[in-house]
């Protein structure tokens, strides 16, 4: 059922005929048409906005409908309802997870090579350079995973497209960086190959590191990237032309020592990014809690090689990590309280006991999802529950490492 905030706001939008048709962990999903017909998506996300965020909101709105890439399924419109929600209208998505095709790909002829990652990625890479050019980074955060990637049809302008693309409420902590960084991680899972620092140092855009890791020449791509997206209006000033000047007098030792600075700034963001940050909070007692399952350190792998990564926390939850690869997916939250963490599962009657002695877990499949999901609820730890998520996930759970 559409609640009638939402529908109202979608109709100003220029939107009608809303119709629900599923939901995430943070979000609930429509379908709506435009004027002409055509179907669109809406998402609607569960936290309200604060007051101070709703005038960026509108700022943003503004713009998002100028330019279509070919590498994303565009947001058209965003907004927010009479309930404070922020609301994003977007091209329906529509075809294949990566992750998938890849899962097929590796059972079959194994890992793609370079050239065929080129052919893949580019226009979602551009996309990703462009938002970053923009100021937008937030909009494709959560975007570059191999389950947001879909896969088109061969007649497709792009090979693959990224959904979920546009703004969230939990924006603030994006950056062009840690996007590059999360690109970069799923170019190597695709290839199979270990990150070369030394392509990732001579390469500043997604687009140019795909095009060096197939021999290709990388130069002229910038200034194609920052046309693709206009800049805010808070950012003129900076884009304003300067006059160029030669270099003479003491400007050719300057720049090598610029020179120097920028390599050592990349080895320090290189060997940040390979090491990683270290957990705080809530979120290092999660990792203290399960350190079998959760990696050491942020970035790091963790069970059965799944990638962990910090997630933003649900209402309820102090802090979540999620741990996945291209097959399967494992999330771990810290609730307040044990009441908090029972309040959204179903009665203990339904649930699976697995464990022993004074490790006990309730466990519980999630209807209706695709891939296979099951909610782990463990009994000594009352403030946490897992989530684990993959085509194999009824089998894996039993495998988690809960049990110290």
């Amino acid at each position: 059922m559409v609640d009638h905030s939402l529908a109202a706001a979608v109709n100003e939008a220029g939107y009608s005929n809303v119709e629900g048709v599923g939901r995430t962990e943070t979000s609930a999903l429509y379908r709506a048409a435009a004027t002409d017909g055509t179907a669109v998506e809406v998402e609607e996300f569960n936290i309200p906005l604060a007051p101070a965020a709703v005038h960026e909101v509108n700022k943003q709105a503004a713009h998002l409908g100028a330019t279509r890439l070919p590498g994303v399924f565009a947001p058209l419109a965003c907004g927010v309802t009479g309930e404070g929600r922020l609301f994003v209208v977007r091209e329906a998505a529509a075809g294949t997870p990566l992750g998938e095709v890849a899962r097929e790909r590796f059972a079959t002829e194994g890992h793609f090579n370079a050239a065929e990652v080129l052919n893949l990625l580019t226009p979602a890479a551009e996309a990703i350079d462009a938002y970053a050019a923009a100021g937008t980074s937030s909009f494709v955060s959560r975007s570059i995973t191999l389950e947001h990637m879909l896969a088109q049809p061969g007649c497709a302008s792009a090979p693959v497209k990224m959904s979920s693309v546009g703004p969230t409420p939990q924006a603030a902590g994006a950056s062009a960086l840690h996007n590059r960084v999360r690109f970069i991680e799923l170019v190597s899972d695709l290839t199979g190959q270990p990150i070369d620092p030394k392509v990732v140092e001579r390469t500043g855009t997604c687009a140019n590191y795909l095009r060096a890791l197939a021999g290709e020449p990388v130069e002229g791509s910038a200034s194609r990237r920052r046309a693709i997206l206009p800049a805010p209006p808070s950012r003129k000033a900076r884009d304003t032309p300067r006059e160029e000047k030669s270099p003479s007098g003491p400007w050719p030792w300057v720049i090598a020592v610029l020179a120097l600075l920028l390599l050592a700034l990349a080895a320090l963001w290189w060997w940040s990014i390979s090491r990683g940050d270290a957990w705080e909070g809530a979120e290092a007692e999660i990792q203290q809690t399960y350190p079998d399952l959760v990696s050491e350190r942020q970035g790091g792998k963790g069970w059965k090689g799944l990638r962990c990564e910090s997630s933003t926390p649900q209402p309820g939850q102090e802090a979540k990590i999620r741990c996945a690869d291209a097959e399967t997916g494992v999330s771990v939250a810290k609730y307040t309280s044990a009441t908090e963490r029972n309040s959204g599962l179903p009665g203990v009657d339904k649930a699976v006991p697995l464990g022993s002695g004074a490790c006990m877990i309730n466990s519980f499949q999630v209807p209706g999802a695709t891939p296979p999901a099951f909610v782990m609820a463990p009994v000594d730890h009352a403030d946490y529950r897992i989530l684990i998520n993959g085509d194999n996930a009824e089998e894996d759970r039993l495998a988690l490492p809960l049990c110290g």
